[in-house]
């Protein structure tokens, strides 16, 4: 049984067919950052990306999955979305002491205990690993998406 939360989520994701398009975001060298500048400061740079995030999941539609430390799982609907999400707060992630690394990838997600869940999720999380340093990275199925939504976008 659904609890009210689930519901939601799992409403939304009807809406998309059970598909979605997944953005995982991370700043780059966090470690080194939290032990050069000290936690305050840091804390105001972590601050500043987060609210840069949440202002721009608002204007493209997105719902934020999941936050932990400076990691952000967010969806949308649309991969236009996602990407003018995702090309938006890289240009500009909040703060200019930061970097960040981005993935985008498309698929079929489902929802278990306010979570999305399965191979797509999981995928979507290694597309944003794979970059390195101020990397964005776009799946196949991701520009494949893209392109049927936006084609003058993913050239």
């Amino acid at each position: 049984m659904l609890n009210q939360s689930d519901y939601r989520l799992h409403k939304w994701v009807l809406k998309g067919s059970g598909s979605a398009c997944l953005v995982f975001t991370d700043i780059v060298a966090s470690t080194s950052l939290l032990s050069k500048v000290g936690s305050v400061m840091y804390t105001d740079f972590r601050r500043a990306h987060q609210d840069r995030a949440n202002q721009l999941r608002r204007k493209f539609a997105g719902i934020l999955i999941d936050k932990t430390g400076d990691c952000l799982f967010i969806v949308f609907h649309k991969a236009v979305k996602a990407y003018a999400f995702a090309i938006s707060l890289f240009d500009n992630p909040g703060h200019n002491n930061i970097k960040i690394r981005i993935g985008v990838h498309y698929g079929k997600v489902s929802v278990e205990s306010e979570a999305l869940v399965g191979k797509t999720v999981h995928y979507a999380a290694r597309v944003m690993q794979n970059g390195k340093c101020n990397e964005f990275w776009l799946s196949n199925s991701a520009k494949n998406s893209l392109h049927k939504e936006s084609p003058e976008i993913a050239h």
